[in-house]
């Protein structure tokens, strides 16, 4: 199976770790970053190109 390239985007500092630690924990997830905001966000999308990227509905862009 290949790895699933990911990029999440939280800005809940508590919610962003838990997720970041839980997804490192999956051997076929490749995460590539992780963003705070809406704008950095989306520029670590652009630059990246992962396969999924996890945002939270409630960011401003």
């Amino acid at each position: 199976m290949s790895r699933i390239s990911l990029v999440l985007v939280e800005n809940h500092d508590l919610t962003r770790v838990g997720l970041l630690a839980a997804l490192k924990q999956v051997e076929d997830i490749e995460v590539l970053g992780a963003a705070s905001d809406g704008h950095q966000g989306v520029k670590m999308i652009e630059e990246t190109n992962p396969s999924v990227a996890i945002i939270a509905l409630d960011l401003q862009i």
